[in-house]
């Protein structure tokens, strides 16, 4: 009996990773009809032809995993923010191999970036640590982006002093030493000072020198694991500190999270907070009375649950609530129903809908991982991007899947999993750029330019050059990184808005942006600071595309509770808009 079974299993094995494979190559980049209609826009790589020269480096971990430490580690993070403050946006790119340089890429006012990493006192983080995500807040109002470096083992927070930055990791009480895979900003209570809130995807160990003997590395459940790191919402103190106050205010979560993002997602002037995890069920908080208030099961309680990747938000049925993309895995052989998420509140009940299938975001690919909202083709509504693959081996190698599932089950622990050598794993895969066609997507990939592969990671939006047109800065696993020009003609269909707080944070991190034209749909923005999906800290400007070239109202609701209205603003510029400043 036993014998028939494992003949069973494995004619199903290997049915599934054929049928896996054609998911693969025929999602992803779908054919279209040639007298299908044509995007308005193109992407264009010009990583080499600005002066991005980077390339992401692996760690160094244990010998024990060195073998299979992509299973466990994410690849290359980025960061968009104007540092120096002369209104052109820079780039911050993170490695993880030892003794490897982050870059940080100065805009040379669209014309080029010049690498200043070591000038500005950041090149050097990978000495004890591995880098993984850069985020960008303003924890001092003081005008300028500082930024918190998410590491496998101690985090660290660099102050931005205009042309350098400070290290204050241990000043700050943010260099712990628990490991962090990213980090929420969130203005929680509206306080006027940014919160941080950590995700920890790995449990607090020495990854790089493993203790003896070893305990357990790998989830402890398929879809229930809780035993990864445990998440931490730090208070800012608002002399340059930070408390730990989630015994307090709430916020545990030990689900192996990856990502979140926090908006008014309800339209009713509270900040949720949604988080992805990979192992465990995902994690839904409301920000209220100073306390972050589990309502997963009250909004989402019969959502199954799936490998949670990358969180963002995005504006799909203009009506002041946003649409949440959840990338996920989409295709194993256990479990092939398994997708993207698309969640919507209604603003009736605390109820979420799924509607992925509906619009067509479901599927892309295997392994999804970061994502972003933008209006790409300026027409008034916003489209997706999506990166995607795992690891991309050599195929005549073999696939790692099949020598992993016929071996073991999904709990064997890490250290007993086959080495990867260089077998791929749902790797050779294609990026997504959802086109939105009202009510639907259609991916669009390769009639917009994206035709090569790669194991992508972070989605970060950057209009480099200024023009109104959003480009895409994409990182991945184990290679260079990729800068996209939108080649798109903007002329005045477009507006960007740079929110500064002054009894809110300086960020306006929390606020909701209304714009108004003419006989058109109210359209809306979430200021999130920039944070933007997985591994991502975005261009921090509210960007609108238009699909009329008139004057618009706006209307910002902050998170102070104060609300502006700014009307006749000129369409094809970029907008300084201070809280308070309605006429």
């Amino acid at each position: 009996m036993l014998q028939k079974f494992s003949r069973l299993k494995g004619c199903i094995l290997v049915a599934a990773i054929f049928f896996g494979g054609w998911l693969i190559r025929s999602g992803s980049t779908p054919r279209r009809p040639a007298d299908a209609p044509k995007p308005a826009f193109q992407l264009q790589d010009v990583t080499r032809e600005m002066g991005i020269t980077f390339r992401y480096k692996d760690p160094v971990l244990d010998p024990q995993i060195q073998a299979k430490m992509r299973l466990i580690f994410l690849g290359s993070g980025v960061a968009v923010a104007d540092f120096n403050g002369d209104g052109w946006m820079d780039i911050l790119l993170v490695s993880a191999g030892r003794d490897e340089k982050n870059h940080l890429y100065l805009n040379q006012h669209g014309n080029g970036f010049k690498e200043v990493a070591e000038e500005w006192g950041i090149a050097d983080t990978n000495r004890a640590g591995a880098t993984v995500t850069p985020v960008v807040f303003d924890y001092d109002n003081d005008g300028r982006p500082d930024v918190y470096l998410a590491r496998l083992g101690c985090s660290m927070l660099f102050h931005n002093l205009g042309d350098h930055f400070e290290n204050v990791s241990k000043s700050s009480g943010l260099g712990d030493c628990l490991s962090s895979a990213g980090a929420v900003p969130i203005d929680y209570d509206g306080d006027g000072l940014i919160y941080l809130y950590v995700l920890r995807y790995w449990k607090p160990l020495n990854y790089f020198a493993l203790p003896v003997p070893t305990p357990r590395i790998w989830l402890d459940g398929l879809g229930t694991s809780r035993n990864g790191g445990d998440n931490t919402l730090y208070r800012n103190q608002g002399d340059g500190t930070f408390k730990n106050v989630t015994p307090v205010a709430g916020g545990s979560d030990t689900g192996w999270s990856l990502d979140g993002g926090a908006a008014d997602v309800r339209g009713d002037g509270l900040q949720r907070l949604y988080i992805s995890n990979d192992f465990g069920p995902d994690s839904f908080w409301t920000a209220k009375d100073r306390k972050l208030i589990d309502s997963w099961s009250r909004s989402f309680p019969s959502v199954d649950r799936r490998s949670g990747m990358g969180v963002s938000f995005g504006d799909l049925a203009h009506d002041g609530r946003p649409h949440i993309h959840v990338s996920n895995e989409n295709s194993r052989y256990y479990e092939p129903e398994l997708g993207n998420y698309l969640f919507k509140f209604s603003g009736t009940d605390d109820l979420a809908t799924e509607s992925a299938y509906a619009w067509g975001t479901s599927k892309c690919g295997t392994f999804n991982w970061g994502s972003a909202f933008a209006d790409f083709d300026l027409d008034g509504s916003e489209d997706l991007f999506v990166t995607n693959g795992f690891i991309s081996g050599d195929p005549k190698a073999g696939d790692y899947e099949y020598h992993l599932m016929s071996s073991m089950s999904s709990s064997t622990d890490l250290i007993r999993m086959p080495d990867l050598k260089r077998m791929n794993l749902k790797g050779h895969d294609h990026s997504c750029m959802f086109w939105n066609r009202e009510g639907h997507f259609e991916n669009v990939a390769e009639a917009v330019g994206l035709v090569e592969s790669w194991d992508g990671r972070a989605a970060g939006m950057i209009d480099f050059d200024n023009n109104g047109s959003m480009d895409l800065i994409v990182t991945t696993q184990n290679g260079p990184p990729h800068l996209l020009r939108n080649t798109v003609k903007p002329g005045k269909r477009w507006i960007e808005l740079s929110l500064v707080g002054t009894r809110s944070n300086r960020d306006g991190t929390g606020a909701v942006i209304e714009l108004r034209q003419p006989g058109q749909r109210p359209q809306y923005r979430w200021a999130t600071g920039g944070k933007s999906g997985l591994m991502a800290s975005s261009d921090p400007r509210i960007h609108f595309g238009l699909p009329v070239e008139a004057d618009v109202d706006i209307m910002v609701r902050w998170p102070s509770g104060m609300t502006d209205h700014l009307n006749h603003l000129a369409p094809g510029q970029i907008h300084l808009l201070k809280e308070g400043g309605s006429p």
